[in-house]
């Protein structure tokens, strides 16, 4: 890790003026592709599974500010409500899941997979109103202050109507279990689980109240980029997890990309990558752009031959509802 940057994370978590400077730094290394954000996070990922409140609070702030889980929801979510839901949903799994980060690969593909799966759950049928309740997947002991925005989880739970306050107050803020609550408002487990669910959505539909949205356009056609690589024998995992590891981060950074897939067949050795892309130029600059060009430098030494460039316009996307 480069020592300015190393510094600065370590100065940032103390407070003050480098704190503002690690959300500047981030911000351009987004919008530059330099590399700078992705050293930032996973610096504050390892910090955070090791179990460093400071640097977890920190990385979710960044998460939040950028909007760094956004790009794994959009191509699955397409309703705005429901896709602001699951970027709060993916904080407090991220929150809670940290622990399990090993850094074997960047932090953003580690996040990237972590909002995909939330986005997934959020579009999948409901189960029926006689079925039991399952166990709300965002509760949590302790909720961040990013998932409260500007407001205090605090002043959001006491807004809630009652039965459904006292409820989540009991185990967000006195870290009670299902059978403390239970025991404690005298109503059966079943009870404690369904209006804990329902204190959810209500939760939920307060933090999209304190939060401005911007309309989301419409987008009618789609252009898309594929690049084959012919891997040399013995170098296909190494290629796909490079790929893969570049398409999560190149997607992140690149607002026009609207997703990525990653295929392969190691028998014949074939890594190919397509872009779906919300407008023509960002398509065709694709093989300028100075994070592609470094990739292909990166795994240009492994390839049998020079990588295979197809760009097609998108005619139809078919998907169950």
């Amino acid at each position: 890790m480069e020592p300015d940057l190393a510094g600065l994370v370590t100065a940032a978590l103390a407070g003050g003026p480098p704190r503002a400077q690690l959300f500047e730094v981030a911000a351009a290394g987004r919008a530059s592709g330099d590399g700078s954000l992705d050293v930032l996070l996973d610096d504050l990922a390892g910090r955070a599974a090791a179990g460093d409140g400071p640097a977890t609070e920190l990385l979710l702030e960044l998460v939040h500010r950028l909007s760094l889980s956004r790009s794994a929801i959009a191509p699955v979510v397409h309703d705005p409500s429901t896709a602001e839901d699951v970027a709060q949903a993916t904080l407090v799994t991220v929150e809670r899941g940290i622990g399990s980060y090993e850094g074997r690969s960047k932090f953003r593909t580690w996040l990237f997979s972590v909002a995909r799966n939330e986005a997934l759950m959020a579009v999948r049928p409901r189960k029926s109103d006689a079925e039991p309740v399952a166990e709300p997947p965002a509760s949590s002991a302790r909720f961040s202050s990013i998932v409260a925005f500007r407001v205090t989880m605090e002043a959001l739970v006491e807004g809630l109507a009652e039965p459904y306050r006292e409820t989540l107050r009991l185990q967000v803020f006195e870290n009670l279990d299902y059978e403390a609550i239970a025991a404690r408002l005298g109503v059966p487990i079943g009870t404690v689980r369904s209006r804990l669910a329902k204190a959810r959505d209500l939760l939920w539909s307060a933090m999209k109240e304190e939060k401005d949205r911007q309309p989301t356009s419409e987008r009618t056609v789609m252009y898309v980029a594929e690049f084959t690589l012919h891997v040399k024998p013995g170098h296909y995992a190494e290629v796909a997890r490079a790929y893969s590891d570049f398409a999560a981060s190149f997607l992140s950074s690149h607002p026009a990309l609207e997703s990525v897939l990653i295929l392969g067949d190691e028998g014949s050795g074939v890594v190919r990558g397509i872009g779906v892309f919300t407008d023509r130029p960002a398509a065709d600059n694709v093989n300028s752009d100075p994070e592609f060009a470094a990739f292909n430098d990166a795994v240009g030494p492994m390839l049998a031959n020079p990588p295979e460039r197809v760009e097609l316009e998108l005619l139809h996307l078919f998907a169950k509802g």
